[in-house]
């Protein structure tokens, strides 16, 4: 009897083990798959601000630049005044030198007395002065001009420095986001499969929250109002915003990139200004930019081609295209898509056209 319990014993210990060695195998798959998923999910949001960052430094070593140019456009044209005064001045100086005078008013003097000799002299004393002082201001405002070119060109170098170091974050986000990228191809089977369940849960969780939020925020706002946030068909767009709509969605599929503008990758903000100088409005590069540029509009008001902002600070934008949808270019690896409105850092809509 006792050998056959403890035969019995054995043999449930040995089909025990690989039970919970199975089962231990399925947790770690787990704990890698959601260890994988949140370090994607970090690195993306690393990126599109390193991405935003960028694009706001590169617009201001643009503006940097177009305003050294305008000194130094406005120091020419004082030089430029600054050398007829010193000539003017110089001729002046020849004329009384030589004794020679203009018919008006020096002409009109006659020196053959010495009163009125002394006068010429007084005159000519006061055009001295008055000329000095002209050359004297004109030296002044090139100086002026000189130093306030310096200083921008100063301004510049930092902006254009300030936007080198971006870009260099921005590649260092970028690599690191590659190697993300390698590790999630690396995994096989179930561990993939995991990943991607994991992230269409958190993908859930998150729109099902900020879908709670939004709703909050449109009871605060209007508290007898009966409206909802609207998730049927949208209002007929205005043909300006169904353009630009129709040409965001026409580059489904395209890669994103950083700092890309188009036409064969974008960047979230690079598709949206791309989208919407198809309809003749321009914009800048920058998603933070774009929310400040427009008119805002509240959640349940959106009509297709308004654009809704994430981040804190902004560093995404989409352009609404009904039915809780937006077109949007997510992140490094991913493509044009679309995809819901609703996520957690939603911040506000604003209106283009």
């Amino acid at each position: 009897m006792r050998t056959v319990l403890a035969s019995a014993v054995a043999t449930s210990a040995l089909v025990a083990v690989p039970a919970r060695s199975h089962a231990d195998s399925l947790a770690d798959k787990q704990a890698e798959a959601l260890r994988i998923e949140r370090e994607l999910e970090t690195r993306g949001q690393e990126l599109s601000l390193v991405t935003e960052r960028y694009n706001q430094a590169r617009l201001a070593a643009d503006a940097a630049t177009v305003t050294v140019l305008n000194a130094g456009k406005r120091l020419r044209e004082t030089e430029a005044a600054t050398a007829a005064a010193q000539k003017r001045f110089n001729g002046q100086i020849v004329a009384m030198y030589k004794g020679e005078h203009a018919p008006d008013p020096m002409g009109a003097v006659d020196v053959a007395k010495i009163s009125q000799l002394s006068v010429r002299s007084k005159y000519a004393a006061v055009v001295s002065s008055q000329s000095a002082r002209i050359l004297d201001d004109f030296r002044a405002l090139r100086v002026q001009q000189q130093q306030e070119q310096d200083q921008l060109q100063r301004a510049r170098d930092e902006a254009q420095g300030a936007a080198n170091a971006v870009a260099s974050r921005q590649r260092e986000a970028a690599r690191l986001m590659s190697a993300q990228r390698i590790l999630l191809a690396q995994v096989k089977g179930e561990v993939a499969q995991l990943v991607a369940a994991e992230q269409r849960r958190r993908q859930e969780e998150a729109e099902r929250r900020a879908r709670a939020e939004l709703e909050r925020r449109r009871t605060i706002r209007k508290p007898d109002s009966g409206s909802t946030v609207r998730t049927g068909p949208a209002p007929a767009p205005h043909p300006r915003a169904a353009l630009a709509v129709t040409t965001a969605k026409a580059q489904l599929g395209k890669p994103y990139l950083w700092a890309a503008d188009g036409p064969d990758s974008f960047d979230c903000s690079g598709l949206t200004m791309y989208a919407w100088a198809a309809a003749g409005v321009s914009m800048p590069h920058s998603s933070g930019a774009q929310y400040s540029r427009f008119p805002h509009v509240s959640i349940d008001e959106l009509a297709p081609g308004d654009l809704l902002f994430y981040g804190s600070p902004i560093h995404h934008v989409g352009m609404f295209a009904g039915g809780g949808q937006m077109v949007n270019a997510p992140q490094t690896g991913e493509t044009v898509r679309i995809s819901s409105i609703y996520r957690n850092d939603f911040v506000g809509a604003a209106r283009p056209g």
